[in-house]
């Protein structure tokens, strides 16, 4: 069986500052997970959720500020699934496309990969905002969703 989820945004930035966010590890944690990511093709790296095991990646293809492709292996579907990035330029900005593809063994709902990510392009937005603001201004210093701290009740 398998299943596949998309998600489309438009984000009004270039696609240089929405490939940072894609592929620079520390801007990946801010809105995704904790990782060793780096953009080389065939490299293998994690992803470290709060709580879990590790998630084993892959790079599978990229092409620079235009695709990104890799197999994540969540150790609880049996196979790797393949996460794909797609940017494509606009006037004014960026269209981000998402596909996330389970080839199952293990039944994973439609719903639970739909909540997850739509939850991580929730954390992506800001970030590419404020990676674009510091790269054209390096000296001034963003505050916001990397300097947020967990509170508990």
């Amino acid at each position: 069986m398998t299943t596949k989820i998309e998600f489309s945004i438009r984000i009004e930035r270039s696609p240089a500052a929405v490939w940072r966010s894609l592929t620079q590890s520390n801007l990946l944690k801010d809105w995704l997970m904790a990782n060793d990511f780096a953009p080389e093709l065939g490299k293998k790296f994690s992803f470290s959720p709060d709580s879990g095991r590790p998630i084993a990646c892959r790079v599978a293809e990229l092409d620079a500020e235009k695709f990104l492709a890799y197999w994540w292996d969540d150790g609880e579907s049996g196979e790797p699934s393949l996460v794909t990035w797609r940017l494509t330029p606009t006037e004014g900005g960026t269209d981000l496309r998402l596909e996330h593809t389970r080839f199952e063994r293990v039944e994973v709902t439609r719903l639970e990969l739909a909540t997850n990510w739509s939850a991580a392009f929730d954390r992506m937005t800001p970030v590419v905002f404020m990676s674009d603001e510091e790269e054209a201004d390096p000296k001034r210093r963003m505050i916001g969703i990397r300097d947020r701290q967990e509170v508990t009740a």
